[in-house]
């Protein structure tokens, strides 16, 4: 008998019916030999050598109690014993007595070792993923369907993907895919930040545009102000620009600080001037 007395409280009670596990009768144990999915852990990859049910001619590979715990179970017999195949052991991981008067327990055993159940659905197949009429750049995963890349060409394109299942079911779904350009604005203002002082300017230049560091800039340390100073005064700044043809509309965003007297305004980037807005 290996690994007696290591059966504890409350199994070793004297009017405890104690369960214990013995080896499946099974010395061999088939699997589905159409299955194609790889060993999920690290112990099942060695013993199989990473290869699947169908690679292995449908017949699971037994290994002993020492392959698959070696830190647990380090010595013989119990190190070289298969983990199924004689109904008559108690498996490795079950406890087992006579108890410190003598007695017997466990008091009966059931297969506890490599014990056949369903499966789940995941690993009924595994899935092989494929597209057609993807834009260029982009690609599938042949084993998660995802779809990645960066698309190299405008347009629309017609796309399929299929998924199978190895074992003659499959799958598809169609749909339209369009890839559209973006381009970045075109600045239309000549100096839109005042940092060249007056150029590309007119009007009340003088005195409007300023690097004073009365007051702080948004940015750089041009800036335009709008004045009052307490008495009725007529201030502007334009510049004359073409909108493409392409363009829907134009629009200018005016900052100003709230708070002062006279109010700074700088023109935003990407965008182009309307008398309107000034």
């Amino acid at each position: 008998m290996n690994d007696n007395d290591s059966i504890g409280a409350p199994a070793t009670g004297k009017n405890v019916l104690t369960v214990g596990a013995s080896e499946n009768g099974k010395l061999q144990s088939p699997c589905d030999a159409s299955l194609t999915y790889l060993p999920q852990t690290a112990k099942e990859q060695a013993t199989f050598n990473n290869r699947s049910c169908r690679d292995v001619g449908g017949q699971n590979i037994i290994p002993t109690w020492g392959d698959w715990w070696p830190d647990r179970y380090p010595a013989e017999p119990i190190k070289s014993d298969s983990q199924t195949g004689n109904p008559q052991q108690v498996t490795a991981f079950s406890s087992r007595g006579p108890t410190d008067d003598g007695r017997i327990k466990p008091d009966v055993v059931a297969p506890g070792s490599w014990i056949l159940s369903g499966y789940s659905e995941r690993f009924q197949q595994q899935l092989t993923y494929a597209a057609a009429g993807l834009p260029a750049g982009l690609t599938i995963g042949a084993a998660n369907g995802l779809i990645s890349g960066t698309p190299t060409t405008a347009g629309t394109s017609n796309v399929t993907i299929t998924v199978t299942d190895g074992r003659g079911g499959s799958g598809t779904a169609a749909f339209m895919w369009t890839i559209t350009t973006t381009s970045q604005p075109t600045q239309l203002l000549a100096n839109p930040g005042f940092e060249s002082g007056n150029t590309g300017w007119s009007g009340s230049t003088s005195g409007v545009i300023t690097n004073t560091t009365s007051r702080p800039t948004h940015g750089g340390t041009w800036w335009a102000s709008f004045g009052g100073n307490g008495r009725t005064s007529t201030e502007n700044l334009y510049q004359q620009v073409t909108i493409p043809a392409s363009v829907p509309g134009g629009s200018q965003l005016l900052r100003h600080r709230a708070g002062h007297p006279r109010h700074a305004v700088e023109p935003e980037q990407g965008h182009v001037v309307r008398p309107e807005d000034v």
